[in-house]
């Protein structure tokens, strides 16, 4: 089975909602994102078979991403390309230029994102605008681990580092 990853449109929100939706995720800010989320397409039917978000949320003019929802329809797609699909979304947030890639994972998820360079940051340490999301605040009251992985600035000039006396 061939495969396609590609950007969400628009007039995929209804198949992505779907998928969500049957997976037992929230929904919230779905519609506010979906260029940002990637859609996995077997061509041969015309249909979405998973997914994987991105949220950009501005604070201090600076941008931070919130990754949202990895889901593959199923345990077979899960096996064969929950791992390529990973890599895709990290490789796409990277070209955001993101301060930080945020996530929420239950503990089951902790050691993969470890093993990929993120680190677990507690919710009172969370930039405002990801603990003041829609997604965050639909996982109040669950148990859920929050994680991290700061991006090293590749552009210049670095305020804190190539500003020279006043």
């Amino acid at each position: 089975m061939s495969l396609i990853i590609r950007q969400a449109t628009l007039q995929d929100f209804a198949p992505i909602h779907k998928l969500l939706t049957t997976a037992g995720l929230s929904t919230a800010g779905l519609g506010d994102h979906i260029q940002n989320y990637l859609a996995v397409e077997n061509p041969n039917e015309g249909k979405i078979v998973g997914t994987v978000g991105l949220e950009i949320y501005t604070e201090h003019e600076r941008l931070y991403g919130l990754m949202r929802s990895l889901v593959l329809e199923n345990s077979t797609l899960q096996a064969k390309m929950g791992m390529e699909l990973l890599r895709l979304f990290f490789a796409y947030a990277e070209t955001k230029e993101l301060m930080a890639l945020y996530l929420f994972t239950k503990s089951t998820g902790i050691d993969l994102f470890i093993h990929m360079g993120f680190s677990t940051v507690e919710a009172d340490a969370l930039p405002a605008c990801i603990s003041q999301s829609p997604s965050f605040l639909a996982y109040e009251g669950q148990e859920i681990t929050a994680m991290v992985h700061a991006y090293k600035s590749t552009t210049y000039p670095h305020g804190h580092v190539d500003i020279v006396g006043n």
